[in-house]
């Protein structure tokens, strides 16, 4: 047996010698042999020493931290130019929607608008004595089937998956009448849900901000008849006064709020030589998350009515009356709405964020 392990032993040495890395390169003598044990021992050792330097150079690095200084700040400066591309693209289209609003006051203030004496043929915008009630219900069923065909023709639906917010405001003139229309579009994505969404929304159309919403009839919790006067300071321009009847429907999947001017209330008959308001409008709160909801709206604002016995005032006059009206129900349902969403979401979360007012054609008009 140990004949046998001195021949393969013998012929394993044989064969390492032969090699580059054993041999000595030229023919091997018999002084110079290596057995196969010294060989592995000397590996052992190269390794060792190999982890060693290994295990050196792991330790070097992590005397360098990965997030050092200059990384931290290379990383905030990419981070820094992200959000300037970012803003610059918002100020960009903010300032595409000041041009249109530009666009669109140069049109009205060319028209010339005047007062009319429109009374809707079908009675439904007018208010008797008795019947009140029906008389209400038959114009918000009217108002709400409206609904359906302003959110298609402006395609809100498809803005429902729409990051980007949308708001646009125009300036209608229809031929056969020669009366002005202000057409606000808007939609736009709100951190609450829908429910108490729409309760902030009615909430803040009631509460005590200008122009205030006086209520001259409660029908019910979610149908009342409310009255608000807008006037110039300083101007001997009428006051323009607004009745609207506003009603909240809660509906499985969405909240739908909707408004309608009266322009003729034989029960409480409008104030002498006042203007009166005409538009109407319609907002729906879909749901998105338990704590995101979108908020769309659609408002319509038409030139003031007056009797035929009323001295129109200077067109001038009657412009700013409007623009002036316009703007009042911005601050409220802009800024004013953001800051009472604002609010609601910091009585769960505790923490208040501040909100700036944006330019006037990012805000709806009502």
């Amino acid at each position: 047996m140990a004949a046998l392990l001195d021949d393969d032993n013998d012929q394993l040495s044989a064969f390492l010698a032969s090699t580059t890395d054993f041999g000595g390169g030229t023919k091997p003598t018999k002084g110079g042999y290596q057995r196969p044990k010294e060989e592995l021992e000397y590996l052992k050792r190269k390794h060792d020493a190999l982890t060693q330097q290994l295990h050196a150079l792991h330790a070097q690095q992590a005397l360098v931290p990965v997030s050092s200084r200059w990384a931290l700040r290379a990383v905030e400066q990419t981070q820094l130019a992200q959000r300037s591309l970012l803003e610059n693209k918002r100020l960009k289209e903010m300032v595409e929607g000041q041009l249109q609003m530009i666009t669109s006051l140069q049109k009205m203030l060319l028209k010339h608008p005047a007062l009319t004496t429109f009374r809707p043929s079908t009675g439904l915008c007018i208010l008797g004595i008795e019947h009140r009630r029906q008389e209400v219900d038959a114009l918000m069923a009217y108002h709400l089937e409206r609904l359906e065909s302003e959110w298609i023709r402006h395609r809100l639906y498809e803005a429902l998956d729409d990051d980007t917010p949308l708001n646009q405001l125009t300036v209608l003139e229809p031929a056969t009448t020669p009366e002005i229309r202000l057409s606000y579009v808007g939609s736009q994505r709100m951190p609450l849900d829908f429910r108490t969404m729409g309760d902030v929304l009615w909430d803040h159309k009631l509460g005590d901000h200008h122009p205030v919403s006086e209520i001259l009839e409660r029908f019910n919790d979610n149908l009342v008849y409310v009255r608000e006067e807008n006037a110039l300071h300083d101007s001997d321009a009428p006051v323009l006064e607004s009745r609207s009847i506003v009603q909240r429907i809660q509906q499985d999947q969405r909240v739908v709020m909707l408004w309608r001017s009266i322009l003729e209330d034989r029960l409480y008959p409008h104030g002498p030589n006042r203007l009166i308001a005409n538009r109407m409008g319609w907002v729906v709160v879909h749901p998105r998350s338990h704590n995101e909801c979108v908020l769309q709206t659609v408002v319509v604002m038409s030139t003031p009515i007056a009797s035929s016995l009323m001295v129109q005032p200077a067109v001038g006059t009657l412009t700013e009356l409007v623009l002036h009206t316009s703007e009042a129900n911005r601050r409220k349902f802009g800024v004013g709405l953001h800051n009472a969403v604002a609010a609601r979401v910091a009585t769960r979360q505790g923490n208040l964020s501040p909100y700036s007012e944006p330019p006037a054609i990012k805000r709806p008009r009502r």
